[in-house]
């Protein structure tokens, strides 16, 4: 075999059999800094304290009827430091431009969640085992 001929062959084993050094991403974390998983049930709560504000619920309020609506619960709850804001992008199709916004929360009987470019709603997940401890009284 000529040497021009090994070294390509060398190179591109070589290539295959390493890992690429792509950074990875933060994982997603709950108020605890543990990594969320996903067999666990978390809830997710509004990072701003004491804003009239709880947790995220399915509501069937105004015929009963699906799609239900995402609100958010009165309740107030202790945060965490591990803010999120949701973002809904449709998969319209794969060479359409993308059409991302942020949920931000609407104020009508309800406080509802919807698609906004002004004020995402910051959020924190609790593990759901923990909602208990985590209430203030």
């Amino acid at each position: 075999m000529n040497t021009p001929f090994v070294t390509a062959i060398s190179f591109l084993l070589l290539s295959f059999a390493t890992k690429p050094l792509v950074a990875h991403p933060d994982p997603l974390v709950d108020v605890n800094g543990n990594e969320v998983e996903a067999s666990r049930d978390y809830y997710v709560v509004s990072l701003i304290s004491g804003a009239g504000g709880g947790g995220l619920t399915l509501f069937r309020g105004r015929n009963e009827l699906c799609p239900l609506d995402v609100i958010q619960l009165s309740s107030d709850l202790r945060r965490g430091t591990h803010a999120y804001k949701i973002v809904h992008c449709p998969s319209v199709c794969e060479s359409c431009v993308s059409l991302c916004n942020d949920v931000g929360v609407s104020y009508d009987d309800n406080r509802r969640l919807a698609l906004t470019k002004e004020r995402a709603f910051a959020v924190v997940l609790f593990p759901a085992d923990e909602r208990s401890a985590s209430c203030v009284s």
